[in-house]
């Protein structure tokens, strides 16, 4: 799994995951046929207090079939924005025009 990191301001980052089953494993390779990899499926989020939080980018009902939500629909890649709101245990936000905005 591929990453990479963005740093959304006041000690928040977001680390992006990338899927892409092994499809040299026949199983995969049939359940997943028609299922393209996605550069940027979740993202983890760590908040200014370490805590870290993951997130599903809702890529169709294709991938609901695969991953369990909850899903965040993505408004803009690039500046990153996504809602509803994110709660990390301790933190409240949202990801808008890529910075964390205290909910």
């Amino acid at each position: 799994m591929a990453t990479d990191e963005i740093d959304l301001g006041m000690g928040f980052k977001l680390r992006f995951a990338k899927w892409a089953p092994d499809r040299s494993i026949k199983e995969n390779r049939l359940r997943y046929a028609f299922i393209p990899d996605v550069e940027k499926i979740s993202g983890i989020l760590t908040c200014a207090h370490g805590i870290e939080g993951s997130i599903f980018f809702d890529h169709g009902p294709k991938y609901r079939e695969i991953f369990n939500g909850p899903w965040w629909t993505v408004e803009s890649w690039e500046p990153l924005t996504i809602s509803p709101s994110i709660q990390t245990g301790c933190c409240h936000g949202f990801i808008r025009n890529g910075k964390w905005q205290p909910a």
